[in-house]
């Protein structure tokens, strides 16, 4: 495990991005960028069921409100997007995932694709609200470099030793910083083992020819478009009309 700290970015790298299906970025936003919506997390902050959110382990699940919900529309995300996806983007997800005294567990390797509906040509964008760490203990994200390359897989835990060996990269995020995620991307966190909460939004945009959207749960209640133009006539709710099999 490497935190890579020396690759990391301050300007997004559309090729970098590519090869590696994540890049790290440094200082995208300015502190008073992000005050509000880290304000209103500390005002709410083990009252979530105060903001319409319910609690499941580390997903806080309904629709965001306020400021936090608000980061999603910054431009700085949406042009990164634009350099990936295209100049007609859509908005699929806008969650805040936490881990603090409620719930400190381990999350598998994992990819998010098979887990939602659409299309996998998606772009995440993790932010942290506050400090995030893979090496010092609170549970923070690592990335395994190159896995998108191997197209949408199962549902279920990843082994990495039935792969090849392939570069994980687990960095420690201040505030400011962004992770940006191709959504085939294998990724995975260890338990936290200290007090600190660590909130983070994960935002996931796609191409406006998919119609498909994550639902009020997973904070997009209906076909949100971000920029330009809808390219489809078609959407769909993820889990809508759906029996899953036994």
């Amino acid at each position: 495990m490497s935190d890579l700290d020396e690759d990391v970015e301050q300007r997004f790298d559309t090729a970098k991005y590519l090869a590696d299906g994540v890049q790290v970025l440094r200082g995208v936003f300015q502190a008073d960028e992000l005050a509000p919506a880290r304000q209103q997390w500390r005002n709410f902050a083990g009252q979530v069921e105060a903001e319409g959110l319910e609690r499941q382990d580390r997903f806080l699940l309904g629709s965001l409100s306020g400021d936090i919900a608000k980061v999603c529309e910054h431009s700085k995300l949406l042009d990164m997007t634009q350099e990936i996806l295209g100049e007609d983007i859509a908005l699929y997800m806008n969650r805040l995932l936490v881990k603090d005294a409620v719930w400190c567990g381990e999350v598998c390797v994992h990819q998010d694709q098979p887990y939602f509906n659409g299309s996998p040509q998606k772009v995440a964008f993790f932010i942290p609200l506050e400090p995030c760490s893979a090496i010092d203990g609170n549970g923070g994200l690592s990335f395994v470099l190159g896995s998108h390359h191997y197209g949408t897989l199962e549902r279920g835990a990843i082994q990495l030793q039935e792969w090849p060996p392939m570069e994980i990269l687990s960095p420690s995020l201040e505030v400011g910083d962004v992770v940006v995620m191709d959504f085939l991307s294998w990724h995975y966190s260890e338990a936290a083992v200290t007090a600190d909460a660590r909130p983070l939004l994960q935002i996931v945009y796609q191409n406006a020819c998919d119609g498909s959207y994550s639902g009020q749960s997973f904070g997009v209640a209906e076909p949100r478009l971000m920029r330009g133009a809808w390219q489809t006539q078609y959407f769909a709710e993820l889990r809508r009309g759906i029996v899953p099999d036994a």
